[in-house]
């Protein structure tokens, strides 16, 4: 059986995904209301912040990339290393524990850079009030609550009949 020890580095990737899970919605919401309260017309910092939307996401995948090559790389020298240290006993080809040791290492360098700019979104979105009042001061213009309600169309259903064929 496994020591706690050795499931430690586990437990910190969980909770790492656990508050990504919880700032991502949040970050999901605010960023769809901004862009439903600006309507056709956006403003110049509803423009920045949608924009940094796009380029935050490619940031962060190729820095979570980039680390997780880094740290597989470092994993395949040190499974290298046990077996050239090694060579003579067997069972040391098949010894997979350098791989596992490294598993959680790979996965915590993944999540870090996504759980960096994630949190730090929800921290800096939550201070931005959304309400079509508030979006007035802060210079995001409600296009949603301006615009007149359309009438409803009835909608026309008419049953497809098979064409028929002239003999």
């Amino acid at each position: 059986m496994q020591s706690l020890s050795s499931l430690a580095p586990w437990w910190r990737n969980a909770q790492t995904m656990w508050e990504i899970a919880l700032s991502t919605p949040q970050v999901i919401a605010h960023r769809s209301a901004r862009m439903a309260l600006a309507g056709h017309t956006p403003s110049a910092r509803d423009l920045k912040e949608f924009h940094r939307m796009g380029a935050e996401k490619l940031e962060a995948v190729g820095e979570s990339a980039f680390a997780v090559m880094l740290q597989m790389w470092q994993a395949q020298q040190n499974a290298a290393l046990a077996l050239m240290s090694a060579w003579w006993k067997p069972q040391a080809w098949m010894d997979p524990s350098p791989w596992l040791r490294a598993m959680p290492g790979v996965t915590a360098a993944g999540l870090k850079p996504v759980h960096k700019r994630v949190t730090a979104n929800a921290q800096r979105l939550s201070r931005v009030a959304l309400s079509p009042a508030a979006a007035a001061t802060a210079g995001i213009v409600p296009v949603v609550a301006a615009v007149a309600p359309a009438k409803r169309a009835k909608a026309v259903v008419t049953p497809l009949r098979p064409k028929r064929r002239s003999a």
